[in-house]
């Protein structure tokens, strides 16, 4: 595009002169407003890859955090199952001692 300028300008030719700097001129604006036009687009794209990237990371905390607090439900659940254990062993021998206490009042 330069090299037609500068072959009208040594021309000398007026007409072929302005054309030349009003084409130019179109052509430079044009080129601005699709490089705003895709900066701008850039910048969109680069701000929602960012939103995607702290979401997703957001998203790892959450599921982090469900499946510690999964694992701690688990071993309360043990916990819990060990103790119910303990109560019906404790029973059974409570129920033994009953029984035994039982028969001992009724041989008096």
């Amino acid at each position: 595009m330069e090299d037609l300028l500068t072959t009208a300008f040594q021309s000398g030719n007026a007409t072929a002169i302005l054309s030349g700097v009003i084409v130019y001129l179109i052509v430079f604006l044009q080129r601005k407003n699709t490089a705003a036009t895709r900066d701008d687009s850039i910048s969109g794209l680069k701000k929602e890859i960012d939103d995607l990237k702290n979401s997703k990371l957001l998203m790892q905390k959450d599921i982090d955090f469900l499946i510690h607090e999964n694992s701690g439900i688990k071993e309360d659940i043990k916990e819990i199952k060990g103790t119910l254990q303990q109560i019906a062993v404790s029973i059974a021998e409570i129920a033994v001692q009953y029984k035994e206490f039982k028969e001992n009042n009724k041989k008096r």
